[in-house]
C-alpha cells in the first residue's frame, strides 16, 4: 500500500460518472410530482429520498425529496411560531402538503454522465448531499451516491494491492 494516495486517487477522480452511476432506471427511487402522501412516505422510507419527474410518461425531473424534506414536513407544530402556509412551509399538520411536488425541493442538483468523480465529489461537499441524480437533457438518466464513490475507491484501492 502506498504511503500516500495521490496516485489512487488521480485514477478515481478522472473517472468518469457513466462508469459508476445506478443505470438501471427500475431501482431508482422515482415518483410524479402529483403522487400522494402514502407514495412519498414509501420511497423515503425505504430509499431515503425519491426524485420527482413530471409524469408518469416522463423522465424529466422536477424535484426531489430527501429525508430533510421530510423531517420538515413533520415539525411539530409547537415549533412553529407562526401560523403556516403553503408558501411559508410545508407542514403534514397543517395540511400545507398533499403531493410529493408540495414537499419536493425544486431544482435538485444534477450532473452529467460525463461528468467526472471529482466534479461530483466536489458538488456533493459544495452543496452538503449525499447523492446526485445524473440527468441528459433534463431527463433522468442514473443517479450517483456517496456509497457508489465510496465502493469505487475501494475497488481501485483493492486493486493496487493485488
Amino acid at each position: 500500500m502506498p504511503e500516500d494516495y495521490r496516485e489512487l486517487l488521480d485514477k478515481f477522480y478522472e473517472k468518469k460518472i457513466d462508469e459508476i452511476m445506478e443505470k438501471r432506471i427500475w431501482v431508482i427511487p422515482i415518483i410524479e410530482r402529483d403522487a400522494g402522501i402514502e407514495d412519498v412516505i414509501a420511497q423515503v422510507s425505504a430509499k431515503d429520498h425519491v426524485w420527482i419527474v413530471e409524469d408518469k410518461n416522463s423522465r424529466k425531473l422536477v424535484g426531489v425529496i430527501t429525508e430533510k424534506d421530510f423531517l420538515d414536513m413533520l415539525e411539530h407544530p409547537k415549533m412553529l411560531t407562526y401560523e403556516p402556509t403553503s408558501k411559508m412551509t410545508r407542514s403534514l399538520y397543517h395540511g400545507t402538503v398533499d403531493t410529493a411536488e408540495s414537499i419536493m425541493t425544486k431544482k435538485p442538483i444534477a450532473c452529467d454522465s460525463g461528468s467526472t468523480v471529482e466534479n461530483a465529489i466536489t458538488t456533493m461537499i459544495k452543496y452538503n448531499i449525499r447523492r446526485l441524480v445524473v440527468t441528459e437533457d433534463g431527463d433522468i438518466i442514473g443517479e450517483i451516491s456517496l456509497k457508489d464513490l465510496i465502493g469505487t475507491f475501494a475497488s481501485i484501492v483493492y486493486q493496487y494491492r493485488r
